[in-house]
């Protein structure tokens, strides 16, 4: 029962991050290629976005690993924290299996082609580059910090 209403949760969320990242993505999306195919082979351009790439999912990590510490931390009742933290990782998992399809996608439209893994890459920084400024946003908005509590 538990299993199948997180599941379920979780189709509403991964809806509105669709909707979320999709208004930026098309423009974005295409000045992570163009940045860095300027003056540069394209060996050098695969290579460029690959470590954006590799930044951002970092980055990211980083961020989501700070935000289940502050989740833990907020000084609630503990179902609301449990609570907190079980809809976070119903929305990181969300996220993932999302960036994966969305990506394989992206990649498919190179039909083949070589910019096929460049294409798939630059789409992981975009979505991962949207979902850290989505959490930085929660973070800034309803996670209670040390800077808010000290002013």
């Amino acid at each position: 029962m538990k299993r199948s209403v997180k599941i379920f949760l979780s189709f509403p969320l991964l809806g509105l991050l669709v909707l979320i990242t999709g208004a930026a993505y098309a423009e974005d999306f295409r000045s992570v290629i163009n940045d860095c195919w300027k003056d540069k082979s394209h060996v050098e351009m695969s290579a460029c976005v690959v470590s954006l790439a590799q930044k951002s999912s970092k980055d990211l990590g980083s961020l989501e690993q700070e935000l289940t510490t502050k989740i833990q931390n907020e000084g609630e009742e503990p179902r609301y924290i449990q609570s907190m933290k079980d809809t976070f990782v119903i929305g990181e998992r969300s996220f993932k299996v999302y960036r994966t399809h969305q990506c394989n996608f992206v990649a498919s439209l190179a039909k083949g082609g070589n910019s096929a893994h460049d294409l798939g890459t630059a789409c992981m920084y975009q979505l991962n580059s949207e979902r850290i400024k989505q959490l930085k946003d929660i973070e800034e908005g309803w996670l209670i910090t040390e800077s808010k509590e000290s002013k």
